[in-house]
């Protein structure tokens, strides 16, 4: 009796597994949009600190940051201060960390009901046998 009622265990197991894959599934796409959404912040504020550097002028209407080494040095250091591109890279990085543990979960459970199946097979297999008398 213990070992039917380990089978029945085992298939509801099995019959949930695809439901908990599906959720992981949307939960990765909506990360992998929020993430496209996020680099694009980045990307608008790299693309204004840079035209801001760009047109920077001094006094007698000369660019403050004349070479292109400059420029990136200023932009980076400009960068680096601006509080709403730090939080915007660090949601970035804690997206991208919660995109890859939805993966990492998903593919467990994909081999958890690789298993499953295998071990439900050979459970079958030894059922019959032992109704054969074998």
């Amino acid at each position: 009796m213990e070992n039917k009622l380990d089978r029945i265990k085992l298939a509801e197991e099995a019959l949930r597994i695809p439901g908990k894959i599906r959720d992981l599934e949307i939960e990765m796409l909506e990360k992998s949009d929020q993430v496209l959404f996020v680099k694009d912040q980045v990307k608008r504020i790299e693309l204004e600190v840079a035209d801001a550097v760009q047109n920077e002028k001094s006094e007698s209407g000369n660019a403050v940051f004349s070479n292109d080494v400059s420029r990136k040095a200023e932009v980076s250091r400009r960068l680096n201060r601006d509080g709403k591109y730090v939080e915007v890279w660090e949601k970035v990085g804690v997206l991208e960390f919660e995109l890859r543990r939805a993966k990492i979960e998903s593919d467990a459970l994909a081999n958890r009901l690789s298993s499953l199946r295998m071990v439900t097979i050979l459970l079958r297999n030894h059922v019959e046998g032992a109704d054969k008398g074998v």
